[in-house]
């Protein structure tokens, strides 16, 4: 089930079992009182429709892109999968180096520089 379907589907559970659970709210072991869940149906009444339609939204985000140097030739043209998969020709220490960049271009670099 892709990702996007799984934050509307847990709202809808999360009603559904809230709705069930009013079944005992007149039992005095029951953990929320009347003044809380008047409260609570107040505010559901006014935002509650609005974020279950909402969250199907994305969590908001700043994009980040990838670009790696796996064969240690210091340009960041090898991959730009978030976490890639090389098989090196031989064995050994090799060096490894990550350029990651915001949306609005701001970029850091990490890796080692092992050689061979």
């Amino acid at each position: 089930m892709p990702y996007g379907l799984l934050l509307p589907l847990g709202s809808v559970v999360n009603w559904a079992l809230g709705r069930w659970c009013l079944h005992w709210q007149g039992r005095r072991w029951f953990p929320v009182g009347e003044a809380a869940l008047a409260r609570a149906h107040d505010r559901f009444a006014r935002w509650g429709a609005w974020s279950l339609l909402f969250a199907w939204l994305p969590v908001v985000g700043d994009p980040l892109t990838f670009a790696w140097d796996l064969d240690g030739d210091g340009q960041y043209n090898d991959s730009e999968a978030t976490a890639p998969q090389f098989t090196f020709a031989t064995a050994g220490k090799h060096s490894v180096r990550v350029r990651v960049t915001d949306s609005r271009g701001a970029s850091a670099t990490t890796g080692n520089r092992d050689s061979q």
